[in-house]
């Protein structure tokens, strides 16, 4: 119900049921370690929750991606199956988009971290079965840039074969949006903005009603370069949308139901 919050802070996952007038603690068989980033419901059943985060590394192996699945409202979690040494592009951006129609149908960017000499990789994963089995894509492969780093994911949710991922490529000297139309079996980019930022952050948001308004935040943290970028005909084109913005370090994107656009600023 609209009631029921879920808040991710550096002491765990914590629930409110009362519109947030009280919290109580949602971590029994969650790390403890505070490594949880971001939380999820699934669309369609609102019991259904993931939670995802990084475990805590060490010099000789990275840290880990996980993914816990609640079907009770985070009253008791499972581990979902991950790529083994894979971190997620956690907060404040993406890694996971779940299917408004199919919620079975889950989309995660994560990348893998290399160690011991070995090159790090950065990769989109899909599951049709809720997460308990992903089948993953690489840069480098089926129209994604080499290098890149994937850091949000959007479904067009008329059409979910349609999935849109921002992504961080500060060697190619470029960062952008690209898009898929077959469930993310091959993707191509739509747009691209100079950066210079290994770790550039963007964000997407799709506007409910028509969903061919695409919404990008971006910003480099090096060159204090950013702004949002919107295109209303699914990605063909795009344009800036900075009208009143004072500060061009965006984070955070939403939309809600009367299209109206917020953004949070750091």
């Amino acid at each position: 119900t609209s009631a029921t919050l879920y808040a991710v802070t550096s002491s765990g996952l914590f629930k409110s049921t009362d519109a947030g007038g009280s919290w109580s603690a949602k971590n029994y068989e969650l790390p403890s370690d505070g490594s949880i980033l971001s939380v999820y419901l699934d669309p369609i059943h609102p019991s259904t929750i993931y939670a995802v985060g990084n475990t805590l590394g060490s010099f000789s192996k990275p840290r880990a991606g996980v993914i816990f699945k609640s079907a009770d409202g985070g009253t008791s979690w499972a581990a979902m199956n991950t790529v083994p040494d894979a971190t997620f592009s956690g907060f404040p951006d993406d890694p996971l988009a779940i299917d408004p129609v199919n919620p079975n149908t889950i989309y995660a960017a994560y990348f893998t971290a290399g160690y011991g000499g070995a090159a790090g990789y950065t990769s989109i994963a899909k599951s049709t079965d809720g997460g308990q089995r992903w089948k993953a894509v690489r840069a480098g492969s089926v129209g994604i840039p080499n290098y890149t780093l994937v850091r949000s994911l959007a479904i067009d949710p008329t059409a979910p074969s349609t999935v849109y991922a921002s992504y961080a490529d500060a060697d190619a000297g470029g960062s952008g949006v690209m898009k898929s139309t077959d469930g993310g079996q091959s993707w191509n980019i739509t747009t691209v903005v100079p950066s210079t930022d290994a770790f550039f952050h963007a964000q997407i948001a799709i506007d409910p009603s028509p969903p061919s308004t695409i919404y990008a935040a971006y910003s480099d943290s090096l060159t204090e370069l950013g702004g949002i970028l919107k295109s209303t005909d699914s990605g063909q084109t795009w344009n800036a949308a900075n009208a009143g913005l004072s500060n061009f370090n965006i984070h955070l994107l939403a939309v809600d139901s009367r299209n109206c656009l917020y953004r949070l600023c750091e």
